[in-house]
């Protein structure tokens, strides 16, 4: 400890509302804007959301068939672990990660800060985030690889282990890592 450390003044406790950026209310001009669609463009739109949130449940295993070392057209899936932005925003305040002058932009703002430190901790430095399809769900995944480059970045099963584990410890997650459908092909 230096000598400036001591005499500084400590850090006020900050809460998650600090740190997890609410989004404003919607505009009112959206409302009338949306009051326009018809009915059939809505059920339309819900039954294509039913039909692809059925089809696009996380894989324990990659399938051949989305493995693009056989499928060059494959979707873009990630290995991972999801994860709800407002957990990443509790763990950054529980690890106390954050810069002192922080302040929320967006809802996953506090993500980046979490991943670097994962990042560090399990010695992993190609972990990285994606917006997975959740039926738009405030969450990400904290990936390994995808299968697009999981030739060049998945690592031997017992080093996998250990970054898996870590991650999983720090954010207390209870499920293991699945692949998740990305978001790409709905935007």
């Amino acid at each position: 400890m230096t000598s400036t450390d001591a005499t500084a003044a400590p850090r006020p406790a900050r809460t998650l509302e600090d740190v997890l950026w609410v989004p404003p209310p919607q505009p009112e001009w959206m409302n009338e804007w949306t009051a326009h669609e018809s009915p059939e463009t809505t059920q339309g739109y819900l039954e294509f959301l039913d039909q692809t949130t059925a089809e696009q449940q996380p894989m324990d295993q990659l399938p051949r068939k989305y493995d693009t070392k056989y499928n060059k057209s494959a979707p873009l899936l990630h290995f991972g672990f999801i994860v709800p932005y407002r957990r990443m925003a509790e763990y950054a305040l529980e690890e106390d990660i954050l810069p002192p002058d922080f302040k929320p932009e967006f809802y996953f703002s506090a993500s980046g800060h979490v991943l670097d430190h994962l990042r560090e901790l399990s010695g992993c430095p190609h972990l990285y985030l994606a917006e997975p399809w959740c039926e738009y769900r405030p969450e990400v995944v904290v990936a390994l690889y995808s299968n697009r480059n999981m030739r060049k970045r998945q690592y031997i099963d017992e080093h996998e282990k250990l970054v898996v584990d870590v991650i999983q410890e720090e954010l207390a997650l209870q499920d293991h890592a699945k692949w998740y459908w990305d978001v790409e092909p709905y935007c």
